[in-house]
């Protein structure tokens, strides 16, 4: 109850200091003394520092100067709970006497610490100090050769005066003195102590333990009617009458065996007051838990008639012999007073309550901390003060601390806080034990990371890494990022990218990485409106860019075109030149018609298909005769414009009439001339004018010399129009008339022959051409 009852001092105390208890107070530093083994500057004394003065530093009226190295030393009139100190400097810009200083501080000039200065300026130096140090003796000094340290003034603040029963830093330690307050610094109590309370600063609390009841005994001879009861009756009031006191003949033992174990904090023995001062000498005594196991324990006071002995801290036990030494005499005790520390408060055992227990319900054992209702959530052992192993908590430590608590650390051994919060995917703004996963749409650290919005089947990811659970929608590699945040790389698109961008997307196969829609359309020959993915050719008769043109109608047998450039894939109908234009839109060109403009028109213009030269009112070229509108060559034996020449032989050209081209034999009545069938000369007839006449002028083919002259060569007559012979003319006529049948059926056969040969070649020209 007494320490209780200091804690509410405390606490109570806490709420009576006045307002500014956290605040400071200036000490007043006129009459403390200060020193400097410096020179000074001029007029500018040491006391300048101190005077209070500060109004006008500009001028340098109320500063000091010493010139370094030096010191300034400043001895308060007592120590002080100090909180701050201030330097002030100069403040008309010579801030170089103000730089270079450092400061010592402690009770007395011999042990001295170095205190830093957590805010500078230009003309301030502070020194907070927390908590408040007790210090006496201040010292400033200037460093570096050559120049003086100017300090306008020092400031020192202490704490605050602290209620009455509180003392120290802070006032966080208390006293009890009988009167009045203790020592601001020591918290010695110069008036004593209240009752129950001892030690200097009366803050050391003792119960006196009631001994009757306990068990007393001796090994010795009791004197008279001086039982050994008398020792412990508590009576104390005639000391020197001895009625309350027993004596045992020497050597003795007094054996106190107490009722139970206790944690005693002074043992007091009392002798006589009537002067055998003797009885009370050469005495020990020995504590412990048993009389098996004794410890000697030293008087730490002793009178003649008063022997103590503190124990700091206090001891467990329950036995205590007093031991009389030396023969001849008596052993006179007339009380042994025990006393205990304080009960502690619930939650703590041990000597002076140091130690900590967690009992489920009221306090634990005063010695030994055991707990006898259980323990609290977290907390194991006999004492409850051990927390449970890592990787439980709880009740009983029962329940074990989630596996996703960060790093593998153990969780909080009360109520299973994992104490770095919780592994990737696992909440713990809403659940400081980490065993709720992130929400759907969430992972990672703290759930602070978003599945991407490409997974699969409503954004479900997992909660730890972020993979998409049923993969990425289409357009993302779940292959290479299984977060699905990754779009397919360049050519490809779908599902897992698995799909290839067309080859015939525009600008390298860029396409959308999700449907594969070619982002700048199709190449020439796909159809971008009706396939954005531009696989599907241009349909039927369309090609080019974006299947906008059309094939031309003039492809061979009106086939459809290539797709992409529109040639027609067998050439072109009759009329158009494919070898000039593939996609077959030019019409053949001047004086050709036909199949791949392969064919001679024969006139001036004619029509590009048929070769009709009529339509255009043209006539044919020379060798060419018009035939049902088209100029066909001259037929066989005619030559010459319109054909209305005879070349005498039985195939020629067309054109200039040569038959030499096609045989070596004329007609009869015609020879080779220069490649032409001429007329047999003057006095030649038959084939190849190789016969003579004899007339001056004869028919170059059978001879008859009637039509051209009148009369015959000497020698010769006219006889049926020729010249024969006058002395052979009957045989010759006979022998010329069966010469002449003859050689008629000869060139007959020749010339069909060779019509034949002509008709031959002139057809594989055509074909050709």
């Amino acid at each position: 109850m007494a320490v209780l009852k200091e804690y509410l001092l405390v606490i109570s105390g806490l709420f009576m200091m006045p307002c500014g208890i956290n605040g400071e107070i200036k000490i007043s530093i006129p009459g403390s003394s200060l020193s400097t083994n410096g020179s000074i500057y001029r007029t500018w004394s040491v006391d300048r520092a101190v005077d209070g003065r500060n109004e006008n530093p500009q001028l340098c009226e109320c500063c000091t100067a010493i010139l370094r190295p030096c010191s300034l030393e400043l001895n308060l009139q007592q120590s002080y709970l100090v909180k701050r100190i201030v330097l002030k400097g100069r403040t008309d810009g010579a801030y170089l006497q103000f730089k270079n200083i450092k400061m010592y501080t402690g009770n007395d000039f011999s042990q001295m610490v170095e205190q830093p200065f957590s805010d500078v300026t230009d003309t301030v130096r502070s020194c907070v100090l927390s908590p408040p140090q007790a210090m006496q003796a201040i010292i400033v000094i200037g460093q570096r050769e050559g120049d003086y340290m100017t300090i306008c003034e020092i400031e020192v603040y202490r704490q605050q005066d602290c209620v009455n029963g509180t003392y120290g830093p802070e006032c966080y330690k208390t006293c009890h003195c009988l009167e009045g307050p203790c020592d601001a610094i020591t918290g010695t109590c110069g008036t004593g102590c209240k009752r129950g309370w001892r030690g200097a600063a009366c803050n050391e609390s003792e119960i006196k333990i009631s001994i009757p009841g306990s068990s007393l005994s001796t090994n010795g001879s009791i004197y008279r009617t001086w039982s050994v009861d008398r020792a412990v009756d508590g009576r104390i009031e005639n000391p020197q009458l001895c009625e309350c006191c027993t004596a045992i003949l020497r050597p003795c033992s007094l054996e106190l065996n107490l009722q139970q174990s206790y944690l005693v904090t002074r043992i007091v023995l009392k002798g006589r007051t009537d002067g055998a001062y003797l009885q009370f000498e050469n005495i020990k005594m020995y504590t412990g838990n048993d009389f098996s196991q004794m410890v000697e324990q030293p008087f730490s006071d002793v009178t003649n008639t008063v022997r103590s002995c503190v124990l700091s801290p206090p001891q467990a036990m329950q036995a205590i012999i007093v031991i009389g030494q030396r023969e001849g005499d008596y052993m006179t005790i007339c009380e042994i007073e025990v006393y205990r520390q304080q009960n502690c408060v619930n939650g703590t055992y041990g000597p002076e309550c140091y130690k900590t227990c967690h009992c489920l319900e009221g306090p634990c054992d005063a010695i030994t901390g055991t707990c006898g209702t259980g323990c609290k959530r977290g907390w194991r052992g006999a004492a409850c003060n051990e927390t449970c192993a890592d990787g439980s908590y709880g009740t009983n430590c029962s329940l074990t601390c989630s596996a996703f608590c960060r790093n593998n650390r153990p969780c909080h051994h009360i109520n299973g806080t994992c104490i770095e919060g919780c592994a990737d995917g696992y909440e713990f703004s809403t659940d400081k034990t980490c065993n709720t996963p992130c929400a759907t749409g969430l992972y990672g650290h703290n759930c602070s990371s978003t599945c991407s919005a490409f997974c699969r089947s409503n954004r479900s990811c997992h909660n730890v890494i972020g993979m998409c659970l049923y993969g990425c929608e289409d357009g993302y590699n779940f292959v290479t990022d299984n977060t699905c945040k990754t779009t397919c790389a360049a050519g490809s698109y779908g599902t897992n990218c698995a799909l290839t961008c067309s080859e015939f997307c525009r600008n390298n196969r860029q396409c959308h990485h999700i449907n594969g829609t070619c982002v700048d359309g199709c190449e020439d020959g796909y159809d971008f409106f009706t396939d954005k993915t531009c696989n599907t050719p241009c349909g039927h008769r369309r090609y080019g860019r974006d299947c906008s043109s059309i094939c031309s109608e003039y492809c061979h047998n009106k086939q459809t075109c290539h797709h992409i450039n529109g040639t027609c894939p067998n050439g072109c109908g009759d009329g158009y030149d494919f070898n000039r234009d593939k996609t077959c839109n030019a019409t053949c060109k001047h004086r050709t018609f036909g199949k791949n403009c392969s064919m001679d028109c024969n006139c001036d213009e004619c029509h590009h298909i048929n070769g009709s030269c009529a339509i255009f009112k043209q006539q044919c070229d020379t060798g060419f005769k018009m035939d049902k509108d088209i100029c066909q060559p001259c037929e066989r034996r005619r030559f010459g414009p319109n054909c209305a020449n005879d070349c005498h032989c039985e195939q020629c050209h067309n054109v200039n009439g040569s038959c030499a081209l096609y045989t070596n034999y004329c007609d009869g009545g015609y020879r080779l001339e220069n490649g032409l069938c001429k007329p047999c000369g003057q006095r030649r007839y038959g084939q190849n004018c190789s016969t003579e006449c004899h007339c001056e002028r004869c028919h170059n083919v059978n001879g008859s010399c009637a039509l051209y002259s009148s009369y015959c060569d000497m020698g010769y007559r006219m006889e049926n129009d020729l010249c024969i012979e006058n002395s052979e003319a009957s045989s010759k006529l006979s022998s010329f008339s069966t010469g002449a049948i003859g050689g008629g059926v000869a060139a007959a056969v020749t010339v069909t022959i060779v019509i034949i040969v002509a008709v031959v070649c002139y057809k594989r020209r055509r074909l050709n051409k």
